[in-house]
Order: structure tokens, then sequence, then C-alpha cells
């Protein structure tokens, strides 16, 4: 300080004698100054030609400290072409200065300083900094103070260097600034800024963040008032965008705008976004309100948010593809449009709408397919605040199965699903009607579901058509009883009843584990019920046969999906009197499933004579266990088993002699019978 003092003291000693002396010139040395982390070392100030109206200025600085970043600048040099000092004034006309800086070389500036009374003012112009060009304009008065920047071109890879900024890997463009500052003393009461960016292309040290000659303008004003008041804007016009996993061409796509305004109150630390607003021509549009508290952790107190994307085939490969590129939904093609509204509080989602028009939906791989579809579908976190939603379409194929015009009306809350009204579902030419269906999301992997329904006269020929199944006749009826998942496990409540070749399948003690996983476990029995043997061999082409059929498979238990144990049997029913009769091809058939069982030389004789036959009994049996099947038919013969016992006339045997078969033999078997088209017996 003793330096300031001695500098201060000479100056006024300057300006006492200097109308008594006549002074000519005046110079004075300076170890050091320092204030407020500024410091000015080895500074010598000469003034020249005191005695004229104009006096020559010059102030020199070995080296000038300043705080980071700025703290490599090592010299300045100031001096004033004119220069007038008198009794509350300073003036300085035609300045020229110059700074040195080992990243920003020596630049050299134009300058003027005026101080009169309690008012200042300084201009700089024409800074060449940073491979771009500055102006800066200040004045003070009374302590109120404003400083107006313009700064164009400035080099963005210039500015990394300089700042040290280590994030980014490589950027290249340029970038204009103007800025207009307010204040009083130390404090910024106003702030005015606007930044335009040319061709601006960067990657991040991750690669995550690449641009491609993007231009983008930032405007920011706010003003102080008890808090900050601001409203900012930002525009993207051209160029490419890379946010992984997004990419975004401005070149081809609307530009994309973004309007914030709202009030930052430091004192308790909190923002509150009045308005905020993006959009990307008719690709979207999201706006809303928002207060978050500026805590350790950040805190979303509350936010509501709307969405719209009008047009989904536009926005959907833009911003949906990419995340889900591998997953199920991967190319869906999505037609109509959505609207969206989300409240948020305390950093937790607690309701959700979606609104859909026209919605459509297709698929290549022919998973799903849906045709005008709308609905209104409202989420809340409580089940006391619950609504009720729907859903209809006027066409929906799941697989190869169409569903007709339907709807469902459903209420979703928490992590819960539940139907609140039966959905009737034309199809097939019948119904498949839901009588309940509830679904709560347990844990990851896990949830809780509960099903019970029916079907009523589901066409088999339509059916089969839409499977690309051999062709099949009759009506599809049946019950389906309360079924649960939980804990990875499936459980049938009773039995499922299903109507089919005029007799009747039940389906009970059915369960699962593992289903969604590489380990799936099935276990179920299923009962055959008089079951009319020529509606069954017709559809399936394996020859005919007339009479009835029943059965049972017990203990059924599959892994993967392919069986590992059961005990099932299929035959002619005790005290069945309807005809009894079989064609030949049916009994090669027969026979060949057997595992080459013969027919006796008798029933030999007569199929040369006969297209049919007819039988007593006919039925097979399979113990299956270690990957063997343990073959018996409907009575013992000599050296063997009868699959099918003639009675009448013309009468036919088959018996079987090889009473124990491998399962991938005999399922190959029975593959080769339902692929051939006729069999010709010599």
């Amino acid at each position: 300080m003793r330096q300031i003092a001695l500098w201060v003291n000479a100056c006024c000693l300057s300006l006492f004698v200097s109308p008594c002396l006549a002074l000519e010139s005046f110079q004075l040395q300076v170890d050091e100054i320092s204030a407020n982390g500024f410091k000015i070392r080895n500074a010598t100030l000469q003034l020249k030609q005191l005695s004229h109206q104009h006096s020559i200025f010059t102030l020199k600085s070995g080296e000038l400290l300043l705080p980071a970043p700025l703290n490599q600048l090592k010299v300045i040099q100031l001096s004033c072409g004119q220069f007038q000092w008198s009794e509350g004034q300073i003036h300085c006309h035609q300045g020229r200065g110059k700074i040195s800086h080992k990243n920003l070389g020596k630049p050299e500036f134009d300058f003027s300083l005026l101080v009169k009374d309690n008012k200042a003012r300084l201009n700089i112009t024409r800074l060449p900094l940073l491979s771009g060009r500055i102006n800066l304009q200040a004045q003070e008065r009374d302590g109120r103070w404003q400083v107006k920047l313009n700064a164009k071109k400035l080099s963005l890879s210039k500015i990394k260097q300089f700042f040290a900024i280590k994030n980014i890997q490589e950027i290249n463009g340029s970038v204009a600034i103007q800025a207009n500052l307010k204040g009083r003393n130390s404090r910024i009461n106003a702030a005015s800024v606007n930044i335009n960016t040319h061709k601006v292309s960067l990657s991040s040290l991750d690669d995550k963040l690449l641009t491609d000659a993007l231009a983008m303008q930032l405007t920011l004003n706010a003003s102080h008032k008890k808090k900050w008041h601001w409203q900012s804007h930002l525009n993207i016009s051209k160029g490419g965008l890379f946010f992984d996993p997004l990419f975004i061409d401005f070149n081809q796509l609307d530009n994309l705008n973004a309007h914030l305004q709202g009030t930052v109150d430091l004192s308790t630390r909190q923002i509150n976004l009045s308005k905020f607003q993006m959009d990307q021509g008719t690709l979207f549009d999201i706006h809303g309100q928002a207060k978050l508290a500026l805590k350790s952790t950040p805190i979303l107190s509350s936010a509501r948010v709307n969405a719209s994307i009008p047009v989904l085939v536009n926005t959907v490969p833009v911003y949906l593809w990419p995340f889900w590129e591998t997953g199920i939904i991967e190319q869906l093609g999505l037609s109509g449009g959505v609207q969206t509204q989300i409240d948020i509080n305390n950093n937790q989602l607690v309701a959700a709408e979606l609104h859909v028009e026209q919605l459509g939906i297709t698929d290549p791989k022919q998973r799903i397919a849906l045709q005008q579809a709308e609905g209104m579908i409202y989420w809340h976190q409580t089940r006391e605040r619950r609504q009720a939603s729907y859903i209809k379409w006027q066409n929906l194929k799941v697989k190869a199965v169409p569903v007709d015009a339907g709807r469902l009306d459903f209420a979703v809350y928490g992590k819960q699903f539940d139907l609140i009204r039966k959905a009737h579902l034309p199809m097939l030419g019948g119904e498949f009607t839901i009588e309940h269906f509830g679904f709560e999301f347990l844990k990851v992997g896990d949830a809780d579901v509960h099903f019970k329904g029916k079907v009523t006269d589901l066409s088999l020929a339509q059916l089969a058509e839409a499977m690309n199944w051999k062709p099949l006749t009759g009506v599809l009826n049946g019950v389906i009883p309360s079924v649960r998942y939980r804990d990875k496990k499936l459980d049938l409540d009773g039995e499922l009843v299903v109507n089919a070749f005029d007799g009747e399948v039940r389906i009970s003690k059915l369960a699962s584990s593992g289903m969604f996983t590489d380990f799936a476990r099935f276990y179920t029995e299923l009962e055959f019920n008089n079951l009319d043997l020529h509606a069954l061999t017709h559809k399936f082409d394996i020859g005919g046969i007339s009479g009835r059929l029943s059965g049972f498979a017990k203990n059924v238990y599959l892994e993967n999906w392919q069986p590992v144990s059961f005990y099932a049997w299929l035959g002619t029913p005790e005290g069945d009197d309807s005809e009894h009769r079989i064609s030949q091809r049916a009994v090669n058939n027969i026979a060949s499933i057997g595992g080459g069982g013969a027919v006796d030389a008798l029933s030999r004789s007569f199929m040369r004579f006969f297209e049919e036959f007819s039988y007593d009994e006919l039925g097979m049996g399979c113990y299956l266990k270690n990957g063997v099947c343990q073959v018996m038919g409907v009575q013992a013969a000599e050296n063997g088993y009868y699959l099918v016992k003639g009675g009448g006339l013309p009468r036919i045997d088959v018996i079987g002699y090889n009473p124990r078969i491998d399962w991938n033999v005999l399922m190959q078997r029975l593959q080769r019978v339902l692929n051939r088209s006729q069999i010709v017996v010599q």
C-alpha cells in the first residue's frame, strides 16, 4: 500500500505545482500496486507536454497479474495521443494499448477514457483476441455502471486452448458475442447476452457428443429485483448434432427452438420456471412449468410437462428408434399422433396422461398390426386417484390372428393395470371375452398377472387359414378359468375346457415356472372326450377313420417346451357304439407311426381289394421317460400289441412289435405322416 500512497501523493503534488512551475514532463516509478487479486509490478507513469492543452500520457507495466483464468497476462502498455488532466477531469483521446500473453500474442488496441466529476467512460476498440475482434464500452456514474461487449469471429479452438477445456477433444468454428451488463458497485443488476455460433464442429472425449457445422443462436435477458428474473431463447438452424444415441440433421429438418422463462432466488436457492417450451416444426412441441430446489442433490420440486407429436411417422425415426434399435419394437412403423402430460413432485412421477389419435402400427416381422386406434390413458401414483382409461381400434392383428373392431376399458395406477369392464373382442367369426385381467409389476423380471375369460364360436377354418395350417372345420368354444402368473410361475385354477371336433378337451393342473428364462418348465394334464375321428383325421389329412376317440395325458412335464416325461393314452372309448371304419391309407399311417407294425396276413390279403375296413377298437399309449417311449396298444398280441383290433367285415388288424421307441424317432415318423400327400399300397 505504501507504493500506492506514493503514487497518489505525487500525482496531487504535480497538479498543485504544475501551474506555478510549468512542468513539461512528469514521471513516476511504482514497484507494485495490488488490490482484490490484481497486481501491477514495475509500473512507469509518464506525462509529457503538461503545459500544452493536450498532454501525452503513458503507463507501462512490466507485469500485470490478474485472477484466473486471465492470470497469464504479463505486460500492459497504455498511451494517449491527446491527454487532458485538470481539476475533476481526466480525458484521454487517441489512446493506444498493448498487452502480452503466451497464448494471445501481443495484441494492440485503441481506447479512449473520460473521467469527469462523478462519472467515467471507457471505450476499447479493435482489440484482436482469439483470432477475432473485440469492442468494449464501459461507463460509470455515482456507483452505477454499464458495460457493452461486442466480440466477433472468436475462434472456438483458441477459446478451448485459452481456458484449457479438457472434456472436449476437438472443436472448430467461431462465435460472436454481444453483451450488455448493468450494475451498481460490485453487483450486477441486469444482463443481456446474444451468442451466435458459426459452423461449430466438436467432439467430446467419449465421442458421445459430436457436431458438424452447427449454427446456433442463444439469447439471455436477466434482471435482478429481490430475485433474478430471466428469459432465454435457443435456436439451432443448420448442421448436424449427434448426442448418443440421437443424430439430428438440421439441414434436412426444421429448426429447433427452446424458450425458458423464470426466476432464481439465490437466498432460498430456488429456480422457478414459469414457462419452458421446445419445438421443432411438426416433429414435436414440449411446454410446461417447473420448480427446482438447488440443494446438494438438486430436487425437482414440481413440474408439469405437456408434449405433442402430431405426426409420428416423421418424429419416431429421429427421436425414438435410436433408443430401441435392438428391442422388440425394432423397425415398427407408427402413424397418427399423440399428446401427453406428466406431473412430477420431488423427483417422482405422480401422474401421466396419454391421448392417441388415428394410431397405426405396422411390423415387417408381422408380430403386430394396428389400424385407426384412439384412446385416453390416465395413470396416477395412487389407487385412490385412478381414472378410467380406454383404447379402441378398427383392426388389430396379433401374430397372424386378426381381431375385429374392439375396445378395452381399464385403469392404470402405481404398478398395476386392471380391466374395469368385460371386453368382448370379435375375432375369427366368434368372440373372445376377457372377463377379468389384472397386472401388477412386482420387480424386475417378475409380475403378478390374473386372467379369466372364454371363447365362443371361433372358426377353426379361419384360425387354420390365419396360422397357415391345414384346413379345419368347426368352431372352437371354451372357458378359460382363473389363470395366475406370479414368482415366474403360471398356475391354472380349475380346468380349461375347449370344445373341438364335436368333443371336448380339458386342461387341468396347468403350471409353469421360468417361462421367460432360458430354462422354462411346464406342467399339465389333459383329458380328451369323444372326439370325432372323422373330422379329426380328414382335417389332418392322414386318412379317413370314423368313430370316437378319448384319452388322457397325465403328469406332462416339459423343459424348454420339449417333453421330458408323461403317461398318455388315446383310443376308442369304452362302450362306443358309433360306426368304426378305417381307410387303407390310415392303416398304413398308423402302422408306420407305431414303429413299422405289421398288418396281419389275413388283413393284408384283403387290402388289395378294399379301400376301407371295419375295426372293433384302436388305440395307442406311451409312457415317456429318459427320451424313450414305452408303447402299448389296445390289447396284447402274439409277440406284440394291437394298435388296431379288427372286427366285422372286411376287418383289419394292425400289430406293433417294438415296445420301446426313441421319442425323437417317433416324432420324425409322425412328421413324415403329416407331410405325406398320399400313400399307395401295392
